[in-house]
Parts: structure tokens; C-alpha cells; sequence
């Protein structure tokens, strides 16, 4: 009999779980706040600035997100979305305003010897620009085969995003630059005259993580005996490999089509190609590195072909420490 109404109890708590389970109502998370309220909200709290420790139950660690904090978490609700961040090349600028430090360097593989790097820093700000500094050194073979180096003329840039689309994966930008001469010109080091340049950068995503990019400005000096006026399309194609879905490692081989061209009498028209493979040497993807050869297509007479390569951090994803 004791055994009886021990079973008649566990079959009769087993029914009323079985029933409330039935008649609670179903979950419907089709959107990001569903999800939220459902998931995130116990300890994060309905404005996103994180419940407070006496209703957690234990203390939320030092760097506690705050998701009210679009720096802190997206800052694409009016920027161009991070989809149009197309892979950095090496002469075709892309359209996208960046937060990132560059270290480009370029090496003569015949002719005469020259090593130059160039140390670019590039910031953002507002919702679609973006400043940047080239400071550029060289080190260079002259005839008798001693060399000599130092500093380049200093470039200030400023990008302005006029356009881009998520739904056509477009960009369109602007940049005006000055060329500082702030290196010696009688050592080749510089052009001893400010030059105001001026591009449109603009950008297409392409099936398959595929891309094309395109930049097409002028270069003018405001002394034309010293360098002369010119004009210049560059152009990108490639795609990017991906590990782990896109959350591990990533290799972009691409290839640059350059074309050069200086506004004088007699002057010809210079076309390179530029072969390169862009990795990411962190997992989280904010520092890459870039190898690539630029080879003269034509006018080969006194042109050279260079190895060139850099190492890029973008240092709002995170420090050089971070995300290996």
C-alpha cells in the first residue's frame, strides 16, 4: 500500500510538470531585442548599461561592456557598414576610412639599390573621414655605390566618404592630400616643392568574399620646373580566402594594374602590374601582412623592378597583444 501511493504521488507530480511545460507560452525570438530580453537582459539590463551588482549576485569585471556605447561596440549605425572595409593594397587606396598604422617598405630587386619605408598613420573620425600622415625614409645607391638616406617629404591627407551602400556593396570617396618638402632634394630624397594631390577612391564587393577597386587622381605641384603635373588610374582584383568561417585566418591573393602618366611634352604613359597576397598574421584579423612584387609592364628603360611588402595593426580591434 506504502509503495502504491509513493507511485500514485511521482505519476501525479510528473502530470503537473508535464502540464504547465505544455501551457507555457512559446518563445518568439525574431528579432535582436527578442534575443535580448530573453537572453542578455538579467545581466546587461534594458538600457545596455549593465544590471547592478547587488541584482547580479557577483561582481561584473573591469572591463564590463557598456552596449549604450556605440565606440564600445558598432559605430555603424550612420558609418559605412564594415563590409565595405575592402583588404588593403598597395598603390590603389581604398574608399573605406580606417583606424590603423602601416609600415610599407620597398625594395629594389635590380638597378641601383634603394630601400624605402614608409610609416602611414590613419585615423577616423565623425561618421565618414578620415586624417592621415605619411612619413616616408629612404636609403639609397648612388653612382659610386656609397648610399644615403633620411626622410621624404611628409604627406597630410584627409578622406571624406560621399557615398556607400550595403545593398549594391559599393563605396565612393574623396581624399585631397599635401606633400610637405621636408626632404632633400639635392640627395634624391625629396621633391623639393609642395604638391596638392587629389583622388576618387571607390570600392565594389563581388560574389564569393571577390572585390574590385579603383582610384584615379593628379599630383600638383605648385612648381613645375622642379616635378612636373600628373595623373594616374590605379586599380585592384582579388579574393579573400577565409579559415574557420571567417573567424580565423585570412589570405586575399590580388593583383594591381597601375598606370602612370606625367603631363609634358614627350612624356609616356607607365603601366605596372603589382601580384601580391594579403594574410592575417593575428586570428582576430586586425594585423595583416602584405607581400607583392611591382613589375614594369612597359618603358622598362631606367624603371625597376621593386619587392614590396607591409605590416598593417588596426589598432581600435584591439592592442599588438591581442587576438593571436
Amino acid at each position: 500500500m506504502r509503495n502504491a501511493r509513493i507511485a500514485s504521488f511521482v505519476l501525479l507530480a510528473a502530470w503537473i510538470e508535464a502540464s504547465a511545460f505544455a501551457q507555457a507560452p512559446e518563445l518568439k525570438l525574431e528579432t535582436g531585442e527578442d534575443i535580448y530580453k530573453a537572453a542578455c537582459i538579467g545581466c546587461h539590463g534594458p538600457n545596455g548599461k549593465g544590471q547592478p551588482e547587488t541584482t547580479l549576485g557577483f561582481e561584473k569585471p573591469s572591463q564590463f561592456p557598456d552596449f549604450s556605447d556605440c565606440n564600445g561596440t558598432t559605430r555603424e549605425k550612420v558609418w559605412p557598414l564594415g563590409e565595405m572595409n575592402l583588404p588593403r593594397t598597395f598603390f590603389t587606396e581604398k574608399a573605406f576610412p580606417e583606424d590603423e598604422a602601416v609600415l610599407t617598405t620597398a625594395v629594389n630587386t635590380n638597378g641601383l639599390g634603394a630601400v624605402s619605408p614608409e610609416l602611414t598613420y590613419e585615423r577616423r573620425f565623425g561618421a565618414r573621414n578620415q586624417l592621415e600622415l605619411s612619413a616616408p625614409f629612404s636609403f639609397i645607391q648612388r653612382e659610386n655605390r656609397s648610399w644615403v638616406g633620411g626622410v621624404g617629404d611628409f604627406v597630410l591627407g584627409y578622406k571624406r566618404v560621399l557615398f556607400s551602400s550595403s545593398r549594391s556593396g559599393s563605396i565612393l570617396s574623396l581624399q585631397g592630400e599635401a606633400d610637405l618638402p621636408t626632404g632633400n632634394r639635392s640627395q634624391s630624397l625629396g621633391s623639393g616643392v609642395t604638391t596638392f594631390g587629389t583622388f576618387a577612391a571607390f570600392g565594389q564587393r563581388l560574389p564569393g568574399l571577390s572585390f574590385f577597386q579603383l582610384m584615379a587622381g593628379a599630383d600638383l605641384p605648385t612648381d613645375t620646373r622642379k616635378a612636373p603635373q600628373g595623373v594616374f588610374i590605379h586599380s585592384a582584383v582579388g579574393k579573400t580566402f577565409v579559415q574557420s568561417r571567417g573567424f580565423g585566418r585570412i589570405w586575399t591573393p590580388i593583383v594591381e594594374f597601375l598606370a602612370d602618366r606625367d603631363l609634358a611634352t614627350g612624356a609616356k604613359t607607365n603601366l605596372d602590374l603589382v601580384p601580391q597576397l594579403q594574410f592575417s598574421l593575428s586570428k582576430r584579423q586586425h594585423i595583416l601582412a602584405n607581400v607583392g612584387v611591382r613589375t614594369p609592364a612597359n618603358n622598362t628603360a631606367g624603371r625597376t623592378t621593386q619587392l614590396v611588402f607591409y605590416v598593417l595593426w588596426d589598432w581600435f580591434d584591439g592592442g599588438l597583444k591581442e587576438g593571436w
